[in-house]
């Protein structure tokens, strides 16, 4: 998107949503003269809290992020007015600018490639790291003298999935997720298992044997 920016009214700007599509812009511009600037993430309603700091040493790190929180503008600057602004922390076009942003680093990553989702997901959570989780939650619970609580490794798996699905699907509480209102209703969540049954995981959810910690 294109408009006439503040900084003067002969001045372009560009707003991009990814560092990666601003990089390329100013890559491929044949102007000396053009700029980066990180926008602040909208407030709303709600006043900011505007706290001044000097930003140089993050942006000329050489490993960027992808995503930055707010949005981007593209300046290519055409007003003397500029000028005043030329030390306030933004990036400016260099001789040797270069974004391997999207390169596959080295070791095993092409042996995964073409992979489905969930067998990438495996490769974090593997069914030897499930069973753990699981046998340390069991034991917690019955370190809590809970006779009633029971976990297998299929529990745990659904547990965690449902916790990452609740990451990206917000809904006002937790109850919420097995609504029958047609609202709020996710069928996956009750389909899956019941809400006492994820409530008393969560309670028990655990890593470590609490009795044996290593000092």
């Amino acid at each position: 998107m294109e408009s006439k920016s503040f900084y003067g009214a002969n001045t372009p700007r560009m707003h991009y949503r990814f560092l990666r599509d601003a990089a390329e812009v100013v890559t491929q511009s044949n102007s000396e003269d053009i700029d980066i600037v990180i926008l602040p993430p909208s407030t709303g309603d709600q006043p900011a809290n505007s706290d001044e700091e000097n930003e140089d040493d993050a942006l000329d790190r050489e490993c960027m992020p992808d995503e930055i929180s707010g949005e981007l503008e593209v300046h290519e600057n055409e007003d003397e007015e500029v000028e005043n602004f030329r030390e306030k922390g933004r990036w400016r076009k260099r001789e040797n600018l270069s974004f391997d942003l999207h390169s596959v680093p080295a070791g095993d990553c092409e042996a995964h490639l073409g992979k489905r989702m969930f067998e990438i997901y495996k490769l974090f959570l593997p069914d030897e790291i499930i069973s753990h989780l699981t046998a340390q939650t069991d034991l917690y619970a019955r370190d809590k003298n809970d006779k009633n609580f029971s976990i297998d490794e299929e529990d745990m798996t659904n547990f965690l999935g449902l916790v990452l699905l609740s990451g990206y699907h917000s809904v006002p509480s937790e109850n919420n997720y097995w609504s029958t209102s047609d609202d709020l209703a996710i069928p996956i969540f009750p389909n899956t298992v019941s809400r006492e049954k994820f409530k008393s995981i969560k309670k028990y959810c655990h890593v470590a044997d609490d009795n044996n910690l290593a000092k």
